[in-house]
């Protein structure tokens, strides 16, 4: 059931970003476009998720986290994908 939601998010999504690019139609505002675009994009991305079958074990989480050094010169982020740990030094 769960899987269901980036569905039923997806066509709420895309209905209400076809209600708002006709509001833009009748009154021609510039923010009402932005704003279909950006639910249009929202509702594409909720079509995706839905139709990759949501986050599960088979996909790959990133995690990231800072280390403050010892010395303060800076912080220092790491980036896990899967298994393989990327390092990238920031001065501070």
């Amino acid at each position: 059931m769960l899987f269901m939601v980036p569905l039923v998010s997806c066509i709420v999504s895309f209905v209400f970003a076809v209600t708002v690019l006709d509001q833009y139609f009748a009154r021609r505002k510039p923010y009402q476009l932005v704003w279909a675009v950006g639910l249009f994009m929202y509702s594409i991305s909720t079509w995706t998720e839905f139709w990759t079958g949501g986050w599960g074990a088979g996909h790959t989480r990133v995690m990231v986290e800072a280390d403050i050094q010892r010395d303060g010169t800076g912080v220092e982020w790491r980036a896990r994908c899967g298994c393989e740990w990327d390092t990238a030094e920031i001065p501070g």
